[in-house]
């Protein structure tokens, strides 16, 4: 952090400003420094009128926060457990997992005979002098035993009937996503990039002389139409499904793609959908630790309030930042919940202001997570706005109103205008749609670009031997940069997470400050 002198002493109305020379200040203390105190000082000033002295100060370099998560395997009944590893989010200057001075163990209580369901996966132990390690638990699924039944020694067991895979008609893939409702923007923007990324594959012959049909899967954001959709694209005989977007509607809907043998490439975010297939947007468990690194170390907030939806995502985010918030020695002094059927909320912003913060932290999908902003500013609570991921897009925008949208700060993924590798979508996109893209087409872009790769890999559209390829992809060059898959969870590593500001257009950029303080350098 800069160093600035105060001053004690000024008579006659002087101030710094009356000093003939001012004086410069520094500390030992580098970006790379461990944690600990290092002194800060001043010197150089010089005025006729004053016999001037100086005191040190001190630097505090406080532990950066570090999140843990288990691994969200999956395995079939009868079968080998598989192992459990540990996913790190939030290693600064370089570190990784061999900085740590004891690495965690994990572990699942889920056995060779566990029956099918889900089971937790853990990790803990680590230490770190540098860091405090905060942990989030996954969950191991054990699946039906393939081949229609599991003979063990004494007993066979068949395969419910809506495990059995359905036939798949090659090319045909279905785009599900909020494409009407109050997050119609989101589920529009997600269609029309996978429509790009399907004309661009047509135009030159298709995918191993199959051209991509795509299947418009409307799910309003409701699970229960989630559920509707899923089972009537699957009655439709579809190879592949991009997207959910929404992790309420995904945690409903995902078994149904994946009992049918589905190729599934998500745009879901909560931890809980972790090994149905494969995404390449962000998880929960990387936005996280950058929203309490912002906070704590860029924003150096003490009192955050958090609000915060009861949906999927919205609660599981608003619930691992507390943890990290508390791990770094400022616990969250409100934690209040909110429904998405609320417009008003009086009463919930009368119990944050109680709570005197110095940041209010909102996880909440787009206009509805605008409303909040804007009447929270209308009650000149005092705060600063912090918006997490799951609002980002133009109807938190517009529900905020421009001037409350300037001052937030947010978390999100870099616009489309801002990915170096997207200049051909965003002009293709503009020349298609006449209007400039939104925040999650490049995803769904990627994510058929990904499915077409797969297919060719694996030598053409065999359902099991596309999925593995798509479970086990390294390195693969995206529109939003380059994508690798963690088998385990088959969540992508290292996805773009940065905090964002929002300019007078409404346009969304990435925050130079942050860019700086973290080196970050945009894909």
């Amino acid at each position: 952090p800069a160093i600035t002198p105060i001053y004690g002493g000024f008579v006659n109305g002087d101030s710094a400003a009356s000093l003939s020379t001012k004086p410069t200040c520094s500390t030992t203390a580098t970006s790379s420094s461990p944690v600990g105190s290092y002194p800060s000082s001043c010197a150089g000033a010089a005025d006729p009128n004053y016999a001037i002295s100086y005191a040190g100060g001190a630097v505090t370099v406080n532990q950066a926060v570090l999140s843990i998560t288990a691994s969200s395997p999956a395995m079939s009944y009868g079968g080998t457990v598989p192992a459990v590893t540990p996913v790190y989010s939030g290693f600064v200057n370089g570190d990784s997992a061999a900085s740590l001075s004891t690495k965690p163990t994990c572990s699942t209580t889920a056995t060779n005979s566990s029956p099918v369901g889900n089971y937790p996966s853990s990790c803990g132990g680590a230490v770190g002098a540098n860091y405090a390690i905060s942990y989030v638990a996954g969950t191991v699924t054990v699946a039906a035993a393939p081949h229609g039944a599991v003979q063990t020694t004494t007993t066979t067991t068949a395969v419910p009937p809506d495990a059995t895979p359905q036939p798949f008609t090659a090319g045909l893939v279905a785009v599900e996503g909020p494409m009407s409702g109050a997050q119609a923007s989101t589920g529009v923007d997600m269609f029309r990039g996978a429509q790009l990324a399907a004309d661009q594959l047509n135009a030159h012959g298709g995918v191993d002389g199959v051209k991509i049909r795509l299947v418009r899967a409307d799910d309003q954001a409701s699970p229960p139409a989630g559920v509707t959709v899923a089972k009537r694209a699957v009655s439709e005989h579809i190879f592949a499904v991009v997207g959910p977007f929404n992790s309420s509607v995904g945690v409903k809907d995902l078994p149904i793609y994946r009992r049918a043998g589905v190729s599934i490439l998500r745009l879901t975010s909560a931890s809980s959908t972790d090994g149905y297939g494969v995404t390449t947007q962000p998880m929960d468990v990387q936005v996280a630790p950058i929203e309490a690194n912002e906070i704590t170390q860029g924003l150096h907030a003490t009192r955050v309030a958090i609000v915060y939806d009861t949906s999927t995502y919205t609660a599981g985010i608003a619930a691992q930042l507390r943890g990290l918030l508390r791990g770094a020695g400022h616990p969250p002094v409100a934690f209040v919940p909110v429904s998405d059927a609320q417009v008003h909320f009086s009463q919930v912003l009368s119990k944050v202001a109680a709570a005197r913060p110095d940041l209010l932290y909102i996880a909440a999908y787009g206009t509805e997570a605008g409303d909040i902003a804007r009447q929270a500013a209308a009650a000149h609570l005092g705060a600063r706005c912090f918006v997490d991921l799951a609002a980002q897009g133009p109807d938190f925008v517009a529900a905020a109103t421009g001037p409350v949208a300037e001052k937030c700060i947010n978390t999100g993924v870099p616009s489309a205008l801002e990915f170096k590798g997207a200049a051909q979508y965003v002009k293709e996109y503009e020349a298609a749609y006449h209007t400039v893209p939104g925040t999650w087409g490049t995803f769904s872009y990627d994510s058929v670009m990904l499915l077409a790769q797969a297919v060719r890999e694996a030598g053409g559209w065999d359902e099991a031997k596309v999925q593995s390829r798509l479970d086990h992809t390294r390195g693969y060059q995206g529109i939003t940069g380059t994508i690798t898959i963690s088998p385990q969870t088959g969540n992508r590593v290292d996805s773009p997470v940065v905090v964002l500001d929002i300019g007078p257009h409404g346009q969304y950029e990435v925050d130079p400050a942050w860019a700086r303080r973290t080196g970050f350098k945009l894909p």
